[in-house]
């Protein structure tokens, strides 16, 4: 049958709690699918805003780094399931619609499996290059402008990005939790 998902309770990294938290309030979800959608992995977006939420920034070479180690999870896992995931979503020719709902609720958990293993790659990737912020603008608005920048987004005047920095800005429960 395969190896057991993992249960709500295991995901107890803080790095999940603070994106669970983060991803909760208003606007912050369509912000991510709109800047995913233009490109950017939503779990970096979110390492952004934690790290920032800890005073620690992330210079653009790191970012590249971060970047190109999580294009494998992206392109070969995570894509996947996302298309397989909606299209089970629009309907399968054939499948009646409540197998189609168990089905995509499956592959969800699947997907959101996979969303917390790249989290901890990601957060275990990072904290070795992340520094102390200096003085400034915040360190979420410094990693977030240096990721879409990547991007070619500018933090500035994108009006998803905007949304994500203004939620980063607010904090979020468990922001000050031991990396």
């Amino acid at each position: 049958m395969g190896e057991p998902r993992l249960s709500q309770p295991e995901k107890n990294h803080p790095f999940w709690t603070f994106s669970l938290a983060l991803y909760a309030r208003a606007g912050v979800e369509p912000a991510c699918l709109a800047l995913q959608d233009s490109g950017a992995d939503v779990n970096l977006l979110l390492l952004c805003c934690w790290l920032g939420s800890t005073g620690r920034q992330l210079e653009r070479a790191a970012l590249e780094r971060l970047q190109r180690a999580a294009s494998p999870w992206q392109a070969e896992l995570l894509a996947p399931l996302r298309r397989a995931r909606r299209a089970v979503k629009t309907g399968i020719a054939g499948m009646a619609p409540a197998s189609g709902d168990q089905l995509r609720r499956g592959i969800l958990a699947a997907e959101l499996d996979a969303e917390y293993l790249e989290q901890r790659f990601l957060a275990d990737q990072a904290l070795p290059l992340a520094s102390p912020a200096g003085t400034g603008a915040p360190a979420a608005e410094i990693n977030l402008g240096r990721y879409l920048g990547l991007l070619a987004i500018d933090v500035a005047t994108d009006t998803h990005a905007r949304v994500l920095l203004s939620a980063c800005a607010e904090g979020a429960p468990g922001a000050a939790a031991a990396i």
